[in-house]
């Protein structure tokens, strides 16, 4: 009897150590749980890992992006058919091509600037600025009309200067040489029954190696080919408007017709001809220009541009159609 009761009293001892170890290593279990939820195992090198899921409406930036910053939209290239010169021209007085370059008349500052429009930002080339002040050659005062030469690689700048008679203008033609600068001075023999105001427009005809000259007189406002070296006029037609600018590619002939603020100018065509009254009567009218002050007209050998002197802006006007040469 004494034996059965020594070991029933062992196993309950043995119950009760066994309970209290239990009891210990609950708070053991729970603190390991409750890190093992706090911080993730990190995955493995070979084990892929997940993407998260963007929230609706979050735009998720791509590996290029920079997500500390704000996105901004890339800078625009000067749009191909207006560029604007506001910020570098104070008063266009006449423009030209040479390729991809513009070369502009400052009136106002009287320098002329070459821009190269196949940069992102517009902005004079310093080195080939010409400053029409600095030489003695260019003593005039008032310049207006611009057009290149690409065989004799040379600018010309149309100008005036006062005659003995303080209210008669003398229209004059400056020759640049772009190479070595030299200067070459032209006075136009204008004759007295056609008139003269100003010179508005000057186009140089390769063809003929001869500068077309826009000249407003009034009703006797004209168009005119002149010869550099002998001076004179070689063919006149009247414009019948107040010619802004004058432009050609050999064959036609196009100027600009002003009719004030009020109503809207217009490009006005031309077939070169011979016979001037030919030419006259080949005239039509291809384009209304809504801009206030259109001035200087050039063809780059695909389009016809031409500037808005208040908005200071350079507006591309694609080539039309051109009429085949008649003579009837």
């Amino acid at each position: 009897m004494k034996y059965v009761i020594r070991r029933q009293s062992f196993k309950a001892h043995v119950t009760m150590c066994l309970f209290i170890t239990l009891i210990s290593t609950l708070p053991l279990i729970g603190s390991a749980c409750t890190k093992g939820a706090s911080e993730p195992l990190a995955p493995s090198p070979d084990s892929p890992v997940p993407k998260e899921t963007p929230r609706e409406g979050a735009v998720e930036p791509t590996q290029s992006q920079d997500t500390t910053s704000v996105a901004r939209p890339a800078p625009s290239k000067q749009p191909k058919d207006s560029i604007d010169m506001s910020s570098e021209v104070k008063s266009i007085g006449g423009i030209t091509w040479q390729g991809d370059s513009l070369w502009v008349l400052d009136d106002e500052r009287k320098i002329i600037d070459r821009f190269d429009t196949t940069l992102e930002e517009l902005s004079p080339d310093h080195k080939y600025s010409i400053d029409l002040t600095q030489s003695s050659a260019f003593s005039l005062k008032k310049f207006k009309g611009l057009a290149y030469d690409k065989e004799a690689e040379a600018l010309w700048v149309a100008a005036e200067e006062t005659d003995i008679d303080p209210k008669k203008m003398v229209p004059m033609l400056i020759k640049i040489n772009l190479v070595n600068r030299q200067t070459e001075l032209i006075k136009m023999e204008i004759p007295a029954k056609k008139g003269f105001k100003s010179i508005e427009g000057i186009a140089w005809d390769k063809k003929r190696e001869s500068l077309w000259v826009a000249i407003y007189a009034g009703f006797s406002s004209s168009l005119n080919q002149i010869n550099p070296k002998t001076r004179q006029i070689t063919k006149s037609i009247f414009s019948d408007s107040y010619p802004k600018g004058i432009a050609t590619d050999g064959e036609h002939l196009w100027s600009i017709c002003y009719n004030g603020e009020e109503f809207p100018s217009a490009i006005d065509q031309r077939i070169i001809q011979p016979e001037e009254h030919k030419m006259l009567r080949s005239r039509e009218f291809i384009k209304d220009i809504p801009e206030a002050e259109p001035i200087s007209l050039v063809f780059d050998g695909n389009d016809l541009w031409y500037a808005d002197k208040k908005t200071k802006r350079v507006i591309r006007f694609i080539q039309p159609n051109k009429k085949p040469l008649q003579l009837k």
